[in-house]
């Protein structure tokens, strides 16, 4: 784990070991921790998933993300990474020719987040942020995996954990949900983008629509026990909120992917809003002003004290 001052007003923990398992660390079961310096009261969390077709991405690359939100904004952000769809020889050292197979397939990338929020949410005091006031946040496909946790959560948290999980904890620490771009309708996706099903086949095992379906944000029933969230330490519970951000400069995932979603949310009940006026192609989009300005204000909203 390194440390540094990467700005004035940011301090930032890098390469922190958010999952240990007994047969040994994989190097992207880390995270990188940014914490405002000059703060009063532990500040909220965001915690953010970067895409990247849940084959490819870091979370090196939204340092800019993160330094941002904490010393504009004032908040704590954790970038994190998960194991990836990567092709691989099942031998190490087969010989050349051998057909490559992915690393690993979906749940797996869930499965890590999953495990990441349960470690921010519990050695948040620890680490200097407000555990209680968690907001989950993804790109791409990273909006796909925080979106199928937070719908579904007992039926990743407890795999993933390999225990039974205390889902009172769970409720009482995360305060929203905030996609950028995400891909919420899988099979929808690559009747669009047919060039995508490569993709689909590396990450899922498979393209059949059934298969994915069941891996759908947008067609999947939220579990019953996800129907409220706590808005503050005093208050009562209610659903949890959500924000789906899109720009319209982006030409690798359509509109409609978030604009179905977030009518599937309406649907189901839970408060939605949505920014689909951001500029920016599909990755530029994340470090404009007016994407870190919604996702602080909303962040801000949703996380009061």
């Amino acid at each position: 784990m390194a440390s540094s001052n990467d700005t004035p007003s940011t301090f930032t923990i890098r390469d922190l070991i958010y999952y240990h398992p007994r047969s040994g660390l994989d190097p992207l079961h880390k995270l990188d921790l940014y914490l405002p310096q000059a703060t009063t009261t532990p500040p909220p969390l965001v915690v953010f998933v970067h895409g990247g077709v849940w084959r490819s991405g870091d979370k090196s690359q939204h340092a800019q993300l993160g330094q941002t939100l904490s010393a504009k904004y004032g908040l704590a952000v954790a970038c994190i990474n998960y194991r990836l769809s990567t092709l691989e020889k099942a031998v190490p050292d087969a010989p050349a020719g051998t057909p490559l197979a992915s690393r690993c397939y979906h749940p797996t990338h869930v499965l890590d987040t999953a495990r990441a929020v349960a470690f921010l949410m519990t050695h948040g005091h620890l680490l200097g942020f407000d555990p209680k006031r968690i907001v989950l946040s993804g790109h791409s496909a990273g909006a796909h995996l925080i979106s199928l946790l937070a719908l579904q959560p007992d039926l990743y948290l407890n795999p993933a954990l390999d225990e039974t999980y205390q889902f009172d904890h769970y409720y009482q620490c995360i305060r929203g949900v905030l996609g950028a771009a995400g891909l919420y309708h899988l099979p929808l996706f690559i009747e669009t983008y047919p060039p995508y099903v490569e993709f689909m086949r590396q990450a899922f095992g498979t393209a059949d629509p059934a298969v994915l379906s069941q891996a759908s944000p947008q067609l999947v029933k939220p579990s019953a026990s996800v129907s409220s969230v706590a808005t503050s330490s005093t208050t009562t519970r209610t659903r949890l909120p959500w924000c789906i951000a899109h720009s319209v400069g982006d030409a690798l995932v359509d509109l409609p992917q978030s604009a179905g979603f977030a009518d599937h949310l309406a649907r189901c009940g839970y408060p939605e809003s949505r920014k689909f006026d951001l500029t920016g192609g599909h990755d530029d989009m994340l470090t404009t002003p007016d994407f870190l300005a919604t996702v602080a204000d909303f962040t801000q909203r949703v996380a009061v004290l």
